[in-house]
């Protein structure tokens, strides 16, 4: 699947923003990484009024199989008010 295609299916995503994907590079061994950032307006923590475990468990699914689709090495998941990740994964962990 093209990158394009992955990125607007998750958009079709209930609750999901924004979606982007870039690189990170991290020193001092130089390693380029995929990272898809997903932004979300649905409450991410059982803290949070409204919290929906099994909206939570779709959304993580979607941003996995995104993740594989596309050959992202992380994920950045963070909500509308906040730009700080609340869930970070890499590939290994997410699926």
């Amino acid at each position: 699947m093209m990158m394009k295609e992955a990125k607007m299916r998750l958009l079709d995503h209930p609750g999901i923003t924004k979606v982007a994907v870039g690189a990170r590079l991290t020193l001092p061994d130089p390693k380029v990484y995929r990272v898809l950032t997903v932004e979300t307006d649905m409450p991410l923590s059982k803290k949070q009024s409204g919290y929906d475990q099994d909206q939570f468990d779709r959304l993580i699914h979607a941003v996995a199989q995104t993740m594989e689709e596309i050959g992202a090495d992380q994920v950045d998941i963070h909500a509308v008010d906040n730009p700080n990740p609340m869930i970070t994964a890499s590939r290994a962990s997410a699926g």
